[in-house]
């Protein structure tokens, strides 16, 4: 048995676990992921990205690579929502158009409708070319927790070897059944699991029920209510059943498509998983928060930290905000700039957001289960306007869960605003400035803070960049120091990961001890 060491052992290789793996290694912060499958799933399982997630995935230079992997087009608005009877019942009503162009002033980035395994294709090499270990057929066997790391037991799969991993954490990125969240004893709170659905890839030239629509989704009755249909290429789909018995033919499944599709069209279903004739696969569908989002040195992200129903299609896009939030503060502990209690924010911050989404997609479900779309929903607050209280946050106390996002102004605890602007000469977003460092933007008349931002991270190694009104950063629509709450004396300080950790509408009286402050009660 060999021994290797590490500073986070992320276990679990899909959404949640490759961009843990991406964003870390990204950080400069050793990363071992394990997934014990052979190799990534084919099938497409969720479908679709927020534009805010994107913004997070544009950090890491994959923005572009998503668009041009979408396989149709690549925005929500260009595909139609529909529910029917059938596939091909002339009866049909449309929901959500629009959605996507009422979130493109507030963004640089779209709503992306990629399939995620070809989402989990582009995170995964890119996690590599930035240096993070990843194997697959390779298990989590057992782990122990110290006062100085976690000591775990990986096995090969493929040849049996097992090896001893020394980290100093453990990323459960283990799925809604999460083994790690059972064996800490963790409970997931909720509803919890409704049901189990059958889900099945198949082929075929649907365009005589289409007749011209270019539908990307469609919610219909038959064969059972509850039936999807999702396209993901011109003559590729997906199809979700609500399925009670386990038994589940190649002919069941021929003759539930033809009753989806509302004709005896030809189909061919696909297999699901390379190198097996497995015609679907079965997914859960419920909702569900862990209660604790970390154990000592062990974090739970994505599906194992929670799960929501997939009526708005917020659940991957769950998971990548979670492995982004984890990890800078992962990366600022292992530097030494932080303090453990930095850590404990994660759960501070990204369970309120999971029991708020949860709530709103619980809502959502229940309307269209009656035959309704929901029409309260705030898509812009849900997608961007959910609002951070906790230690990393100073001046957030008493916020609302989520503000709209054309009220998003610099407040604390809040994602930055996107302006339009240049930055050093070049045409840009202001989601552009933020990513591995933390950021200080500075009106016209800020030096003294500029100045500020400079000795103290000087002193501490905390990487402080300056982006000045007028200097770096130029207007090109809107004024940006307004838009950030700041008058030209004013700063505001932005986390890694775009929130707004802290702002001083205007000058202060000793602005280099002010900052220092202020960056000292963020990193604990």
């Amino acid at each position: 048995m060999s021994d290797e060491k590490t500073a986070v052992l992320v276990v679990g290789g899909g959404l949640a676990g490759l961009s843990a793996a991406a964003f870390l290694a990204w950080q400069d912060v050793p990363v071992l992921l394990v997934e014990s499958h052979a190799d990534l799933l084919i099938h497409p399982r969720s479908r679709g990205i927020t534009p805010r997630t994107s913004e997070l995935l544009r950090q890491l230079g994959i923005e572009q690579q998503i668009i041009d992997a979408c396989g149709l087009d690549a925005t929500q608005d260009k595909m139609l929502s529909l529910r029917a009877s059938t596939l091909s019942d002339p009866d049909f009503v449309t929901f959500g158009e629009g959605e996507a162009a009422k979130l493109a002033e507030h963004s640089p980035s779209q709503w992306s409708a990629i399939d995620q395994d070809r989402l989990e294709v582009i995170l995964r090499d890119r996690a590599r070319e930035l240096g993070a270990d990843i194997r697959f057929s390779t298990e989590l066997k057992e782990f122990e927790q110290g006062d100085n790391g976690v000591t775990a037991v990986i096995e090969d799969l493929a040849t049996g070897k097992r090896s001893t991993i020394s980290a100093d954490y453990i990323v459960a990125a283990d799925g809604n059944s999460s083994p790690i969240r059972e064996r800490l004893g963790i409970p997931a709170l909720g509803p919890g699991r409704f049901a189990e659905v059958a889900s099945v890839m198949f082929e075929g030239d649907l365009s005589p029920v289409l007749a011209g629509r270019p539908v990307g989704v469609a919610y219909v009755e038959k064969p059972r209510p509850g039936t999807v249909l999702v396209r993901t290429a011109p003559q590729r789909w997906v199809a979700t059943f609500a399925q009670e018995e386990t038994e589940y033919d190649e002919a069941a499944v021929v003759a539930d498509l033809h009753a989806a599709i509302g004709e005896d069209l030809d189909v061919r279903v696909l297999p699901q998983v390379p190198g097996t004739d497995l015609k679907q696969l079965w997914f859960v569908i419920g909702a569900q928060v862990a209660q604790e989002f970390r154990r000592g040195r062990v974090f739970l992200v994505g599906d194992a930290a929670h799960i929501v129903p997939p009526a708005l299609g917020q659940g991957g896009s769950m998971a990548i905000q979670d492995s982004n939030n984890l990890a800078w503060k992962l990366a600022a502990v292992h530097r030494g700039h932080a303090g453990d209690a930095l850590l404990d924010t994660y759960d501070a911050e990204r369970k309120p957001v999971a029991f708020n989404t949860m709530g709103i997609v619980l809502a959502a479900g229940q309307a269209r289960n009656s035959g309704q779309e929901p029409d309260d929903i705030d898509v812009g607050a849900l997608v961007f306007g959910y609002q951070y209280r906790s230690s990393a946050v100073l001046g957030a106390e008493g916020a609302p869960d989520a503000v709209p996002a054309e009220e998003l102004t610099g407040q604390a605890g809040t994602r930055a605003p996107h302006l339009d602007v240049t930055i050093d000469g070049k045409p840009a977003s202001t989601i552009d400035l933020y990513g591995p460092a933390f950021v200080l933007i500075t009106g016209e008349d800020g030096a003294a803070w500029a100045d500020a931002a400079r000795t103290v991270s000087g002193d501490t190694g905390v990487r402080i960049d300056i982006a000045d009104i007028g200097g770096r950063l130029g207007q090109v629509d809107k004024p940006i120091g307004a838009a950030h709450g700041i008058t030209s004396t004013g700063a505001l300080l932005v986390r890694p990961d775009g929130f707004v950790a802290w702002r001083s509408p205007d000058a202060a009286g000793e602005p280099e001890q002010e900052l220092r402050a202020v960056l000292n009660a963020v990193l604990a």
